[in-house]
């Protein structure tokens, strides 16, 4: 907590002798918001965690798709004209450098 405070505004009392009923309130109100944080704090650690699990399967297939599409049927360029450089770029394609390269 920040600001200014006021000594007339604490709660003061012998911690000898028994809790006053405000201080155990306030004790079982921080003892609650923190069970409440903790409760939100794995949950979010869950969703993180799921978030970034499917983020590297989403990441995985795109590599292995970057490297496989050449060789679809649907490709309409040379597979020897193609380089494969990964990132960020995926393949530049050199149209023409195996015939120029074979036969000249």
């Amino acid at each position: 907590m920040r600001g200014e405070f006021k000594i007339s505004d604490a709660l003061l009392f012998d911690g000898t002798k028994p809790f006053p009923f405000k201080a155990v309130e306030v004790q079982k109100n921080l003892e609650d918001e923190l069970i409440k944080r903790n409760e939100e704090l794995k949950k979010s650690m869950k969703r993180a965690s799921r978030g970034a699990q499917t983020t590297s399967k989403a990441v995985n297939a795109g590599k292995l798709l970057e490297k496989v599409f050449p060789t679809m049927a649907d490709f309409k360029w040379e597979l020897s004209d193609c380089r494969f450089l990964g990132e960020p770029i995926d393949l530049i394609i050199f149209h023409g450098l195996t015939f120029n390269f074979f036969y000249t």
